[in-house]
């Protein structure tokens, strides 16, 4: 009786389980960060009337920009608008997840274990620690692609595939990599019948947005700034800074560091690997191709971050849903992960966010609460009137509606000739107050002589005493 009930009401459940997992991201246990407060600080000058790339540079495409302006304008410059945005699509992709487990598996307990497994490991600090990033949106989208894909097979659900795809390119250009084998072993088969409108509601769908965004970008004036910072800057920065060799290495590490931690995954992957093994199909290499793809593409940078293999997530949710019923595994086998996975969930969540900040944390915090409180006396809404040398901190300017006297935000991708460049900004706008780290203070010259001969320093900030990190805030003479 009471399976049924909550069987019936399972809406409801998902709702609460994602609300439950995603509270240590939300604003009542936030934490600051680095490339949300980009995103949210773009999507507000959007609506001031300014633009991206021209306005603030950032090498991201502008589908992040956009969303973190409509998160600004629901809540009216929190940032609870941007996180009730992601745990809305949370909610959304784990009910299809669930209702394709009832599909392919036929399996009730089953279908609540998997979908508690992508609940978990779409809010899980193994892959970040805070909301609102490119590849949590793409992650998102991936799902709504692969629901689609394996449920709709009328020509005009191709539209939508090649909506989807568009849409990921422009969040984050690399990850479109992962949907070729799909496209291309639906879309082989239909050509081989002469069937060529899937192909064209495909393209179709995926011009509609290149289409739109050309149209918004040329509106906007930023469109030559957007191919300059997306492209160029991202080649001459990323694609070839190391061996491929070397991404892969490093991605690797980070790959079993993520294993490690969430101790029921491996068991979940070895036994994934068992069972596709057991069960070939042509669908399982589609699978393979993807995985192998991704692995590039989330190595690609050089970099290795936790949330660069969040696509991983519905590859092996879905390649799960589609083989795990094909062969039984032992009950003890089942007991065993059943333990594992709950003792994981459980003890995560005792130590996340939800009951206690880690010092550095919440150093940060006090830090912005205090920053931002004497800059609100005399700045609020007064476009560049303050500046931070730290990207960290534009949360500062997103919540006072503070446009930054120049359009370099960061520092740490830049050169001499961009420093020179804030430089000149600051000269320019005479911006209120600065803010800026006590090693970047010391360590470059051409900051800390403009800061020197202007401000006066008024507030220092510990954030981290065993790194002697500290933050200096100024105020113009």
């Amino acid at each position: 009786m009471g399976n049924n009930l909550i069987f019936k009401n399972y809406k409801l459940v998902i709702v609460f389980l994602n609300i439950l997992f995603a509270l240590q991201f939300s604003p009542l246990f936030d934490v600051i960060s680095y490339d949300n407060e980009v995103f949210q600080y773009i999507g507000m000058i959007i609506s001031k009337g300014y633009a991206p790339y021209v306005d603030a540079f950032d090498h991201k495409p502008p589908i992040i920009y956009f969303v973190n302006l409509l998160g600004f304008k629901i809540s009216n410059g929190t940032i609870w608008g941007i996180y009730g945005l992601f745990l809305a699509l949370n909610i959304l992709t784990s009910i299809l997840i669930f209702k394709d487990s009832i599909k392919f598996t036929n399996n009730k307990f089953f279908s609540v274990l998997i979908t508690g497994i992508y609940i978990d490991l779409i809010n899980n600090t193994g892959f970040f620690n805070h909301y609102n990033l490119t590849r949590q949106l793409t992650t998102l989208l991936f799902v709504l692609f692969l629901h689609l894909y394996f449920n709709f097979k009328r020509n005009y659900a191709f539209f939508f595939l090649g909506l989807i795809v568009s849409i990921v390119f422009f969040t984050q250009q690399n990850e479109v990599i992962v949907f070729l084998p799909f496209l291309i072993f639906i879309l082989s088969d239909k050509v081989k019948l002469r069937d060529f409108k899937p192909l064209v509601y495909l393209i179709i769908g995926f011009s509609s947005v290149f289409i739109t965004m050309f149209i918004l970008l040329s509106i906007l004036g930023c469109y030559e700034d957007f191919i300059y910072q997306n492209f160029k800057f991202n080649f001459n920065n990323y694609l070839f800074d190391l061996p491929l060799y070397k991404k892969f290495y490093h991605m690797f590490i980070k790959l079993m560091q993520v294993l490690i931690g969430i101790k029921y995954l491996p068991i979940y992957i070895l036994s994934l690997s068992y069972v596709v093994l057991k069960n070939k199909s042509y669908i399982n290499l589609v699978f393979l191709a993807a995985f192998v793809l991704q692995f590039y593409s989330s190595s690609a940078s050089g970099r290795s971050y936790g949330h660069y293999l969040l696509m991983f997530i519905p590859l092996i949710i879905y390649s799960g849903l589609l083989n795990f019923n094909s062969v039984k595994l032992p009950k003890f086998f089942k007991i065993i992960f059943i333990s594992i996975f709950i003792f994981q969930v459980t003890t995560s969540f005792v130590n996340s966010r939800c009951f206690k900040l880690p010092e550095t944390d919440l150093n940060e915090v006090k830090a912005y609460k205090s920053i931002r409180e004497i800059v609100a006396k005399s700045c609020e809404d007064i476009d560049n009137s303050f500046y931070s040398f730290e990207a960290e901190y534009l949360r500062i300017n997103y919540s006072l509606k503070i446009k930054s006297p120049s359009k370099y935000i960061y520092c740490h991708f830049h050169d001499t000739s961009i420093n020179k460049k804030i430089v000149d900004d600051i000269i320019q706008h005479k911006p209120m107050f600065l803010l800026i780290s006590k090693s970047r203070y010391y360590n470059e010259p051409v900051f800390n002589s403009c800061i020197n001969s202007r401000y006066h320093l008024i507030q220092k900030n510990n954030i981290d005493l065993k790194s002697n990190q500290e933050l200096f805030l100024f105020r113009i003479n």
